[in-house]
């Protein structure tokens, strides 16, 4: 069985560059220029982009993917020592400036990863802690596998 989740898509900037693509195609299709085409199947395969990881629970081995038009390309690591899963809770602070104007912003979120016997530490997602714990509880259930929560430094099960 495999356990697979998407992850995420290519930047907001990728995506409206690709909308912009297939209109301009679409438009310029109506003035009859055909080169416009591959305009329409770019900005097509750029949406079609996702990221994301799976897990064969049979082989025990995992993979990040790359995926384009649903094909996933992605190299499998072998995964079978893991003792646990460890959710992290991570905060980022960054400088924020307009002209003179300072200021920080923070932003706090939860990272998925995987223990391995001999202190490997393998990534899996970041995001909110809700999603996270989705996650996790499902991968914890299909793996037989505990979770332990590092900000709380509790186990989770």
């Amino acid at each position: 069985m495999i356990i697979s989740e998407k992850t995420g898509r290519l930047t907001l900037n990728f995506i409206f560059l690709a909308i912009i693509l297939i209109v301009g195609g679409t438009i310029s299709i109506f003035a009859k220029n055909w080169y416009s085409i591959p305009l329409i199947i770019i900005g097509g395969l750029v949406l079609s982009i996702f990221f994301g990881f799976e897990i064969n629970t049979e082989t025990m081995e995992m993979r990040n993917y790359f995926q384009i038009m649903g094909f996933k390309t992605g190299k499998w690591k072998s995964i079978k020592k893991v003792k646990y899963i460890a959710i992290v809770k991570i905060k980022t602070t960054r400088n924020v400036g307009i002209l003179t104007i300072a200021g920080t912003e923070s932003n706090t979120y939860h990272r998925i990863n995987l223990i391995l016997e001999n202190k490997k530490i393998i990534s899996l997602h970041s995001g909110e802690q809700d999603e996270i714990m989705k996650i996790a509880q499902n991968i914890s259930e299909k793996l037989n596998l505990k979770i332990y929560d590092a900000s709380s430094k509790k186990w989770i099960n």
